[in-house]
């Protein structure tokens, strides 16, 4: 299958999903197809046993997305529904327009998809909240998975929310702040201390995009795993008159690996490998090739080059 297939795959059902959506197509002997608004066009000879192939993606739909299928047996034709902006129909929610929803999944309030972290770790699990509102979802996660949950709100709604966040999880745990201003003002409490930080509809303002992102990378421990929802398809997805929205290039400069995963009300973007100096220092093995450096262009850690040269120049004397 064509790099440019699979990449666009990765950019309408995410990263989680397009590789077992891949080995379905490619199992099927399907190595083409044509992309369009709400799915994809496939030639109807190029499918080996089109029965098996139907049975595959029902097994494969879960919540979230449902792979339908539509004959078109006039041009001879399968045509697969990737449920790219699915429909709230089935929850009892009011029929919106596909134009609205293409701009904002979150059309009403939903079921938060809290991310348990438990596999990964093997110890108590620190965890930093971003943008915490009133912390149900703090205390959600802290009373569902027993993580040890902090939380940032830098605009509390009004007075009462920032005293039922405080009341909900400690107030040694809760600050009135970005986390910009929380690494810069207390940097041992936050720098490199957490083993997960979770954004819920992310909300960052365009111009505070960079800063906010590399604030990231620097809270989280260096095996420690970046949570983000968004409910703005354009946010994940690249469209004309909101490139500036869009958050995986940015993120790309400052992980080494962005994961992508869509649900019928939000996007999920999970991010691991901060390139940080010490990240850098600890890969070293992996970045020496024949006693050089790769060049930025080559290792597309552009954060990372003067820390990297730093080494370089250490390492030549």
């Amino acid at each position: 299958m064509r790099l440019e297939l699979i990449k666009k795959l990765e950019e309408n059902i995410g990263t989680l999903d397009a590789k077992p959506f891949q080995d379905i197509l490619q199992g099927a002997g399907v190595d083409d197809f044509i992309f369009e608004k709400n799915g994809i066009r496939i030639p109807k000879s190029t499918i080996n046993d089109l029965d098996h192939f139907c049975n595959q993606l029902k097994n494969a739909s879960r919540a979230g997305r449902e792979y339908k299928i539509d004959l078109d047996e006039v041009k001879d034709e399968v045509f697969v529904h990737t449920n790219y902006y699915p429909s709230f129909s089935h929850t009892g929610t009011p029929a919106v327009s596909d134009s609205w929803r293409k701009l904002s999944w979150g059309v009403l309030p939903e079921q938060q998809i809290l991310p348990d972290f438990s596999p990964q770790f093997h110890h108590p699990i620190k965890v930093l909240d971003v943008g915490a509102g009133n912390g149900t979802n703090a205390q959600r996660m802290r009373d569902e998975f027993k993580y040890d949950v902090y939380a940032l709100e830098p605009s509390f709604v009004s007075e009462s929310d920032f005293k039922e966040c405080q009341r909900k999880l400690g107030e040694d745990k809760v600050a009135k702040m970005t986390l910009q201003d929380a690494i810069r003002k207390q940097p041992t409490k936050y720098l490199n201390s957490f083993d997960a930080v979770t954004v819920f509809k992310y909300g960052v303002d365009i111009q505070n995009k960079d800063l906010f992102m590399q604030a990231l990378s620097k809270v989280i421990k260096l095996d420690g795993v970046i949570y983000i929802t968004c409910v703005e398809p354009y946010k994940m997805r690249k469209q004309v008159h909101y490139e500036n929205s869009y958050l995986l290039d940015k993120l790309r400069e400052y992980f080494r690996a962005v994961e992508t995963h869509f649900t019928p009300t939000e996007g999920i973007i999970v991010c691991k490998q901060p390139l940080r100096p010490e990240a850098v220092l600890a890969r070293l093995p992996t970045i020496f090739i024949s006693s050089t450096i790769l060049t930025p262009a080559e290792n597309k850690e552009r954060p990372m080059v003067e820390a990297i040269n730093k080494v370089k120049k250490l390492v030549s004397v």
